[in-house]
C-alpha cells in the first residue's frame, strides 16, 4: 500500500504543528499543580503571611510563561529559515510500506531535496480529525492535510500510520475530546 500528498506550506499550518508538540510537555496535571501551588500560596499568605509559596508560585509561573514565549518565537524563526528564506511551498511526501519520503521543493522547485525516514525513526505521531502530525525529531515535523493527499484515501492512511508506528508514539497529552479522523 502507497500513500502521496503533495503538502502546501503555510505559516499558519506549520506553527499550529509546532504548538501542538507543546502539548507533549504542557497538559491538564501540570495547570493544576500551577493552581495547587498558587491557591496554596494564597492561603499561606492571608493565613499566616508567608510569602515563600506564593514567590515560587510566580517564579514557577513566570519561567513557564517565559519557555513558552520562547518556544513560539523559536517556532516563527524556524518556518522564515526553513521555508521562507530557502523559497520551499511544498512537500512531496510518500508513504510507502518501509520508510517515509519526503521531497523537499526549494527556490519554487528548482532544487528538490529528498530525505528518508521509516517509521521507528518517527517520535511522536497526531492524528486530529483532518490532519496527521508527524514529528520525526524536535525541530522537525510534517504534516498532511485532508485536502493534500493525492494517492489513498485519508481514513485508509490515518488506519495505515497506526499500523506502521509503534502505538506509544501516538501517546501525546490532548485537552480537547478526541473526534473521528476524516470528514
Amino acid at each position: 500500500m502507497k500513500f502521496f500528498a503533495k503538502v502546501k506550506i503555510e505559516e499558519k499550518d506549520y506553527l499550529r504543528a509546532s504548538n501542538y508538540y507543546l502539548k507533549k510537555y504542557m497538559g491538564l496535571r501540570e495547570y493544576i499543580l500551577l493552581a495547587v501551588l498558587l491557591i496554596g500560596g494564597l492561603v499561606l499568605y492571608f493565613a499566616f503571611e508567608q510569602f515563600f509559596i506564593l514567590i515560587l508560585c510566580g517564579i514557577t509561573m513566570l519561567l513557564m510563561a517565559g519557555t513558552i514565549t520562547a518556544y513560539m518565537i523559536t517556532s516563527k524563526k524556524s518556518y522564515k529559515a526553513e521555508f521562507v528564506q530557502r523559497n520551499v511551498r511544498e512537500w512531496n511526501v510518500t508513504f510507502t510500506e518501509e520508510e517515509i519520503i519526503i521531497e523537499t521543493l526549494e527556490d519554487n522547485g528548482e532544487n528538490p531535496y529528498t530525505e528518508k525516514r521509516t517509521y521507528e525513526q518517527i517520535e511522536k505521531v497526531a492524528i486530529l480529525k483532518d490532519r496527521v502530525y508527524i514529528y520525526t525529531g524536535v525541530a522537525t515535523l510534517i504534516y498532511v492535510k485532508y485536502d493534500s493527499l493525492q494517492e489513498g484515501n485519508f481514513i485508509d492512511f490515518c488506519e495505515f500510520i497506526k499500523k506502521k508506528v509503534d502505538p506509544s508514539k501516538f501517546k501525546m497529552k490532548v485537552k480537547r475530546k478526541q473526534y473521528p479522523y476524516g470528514r
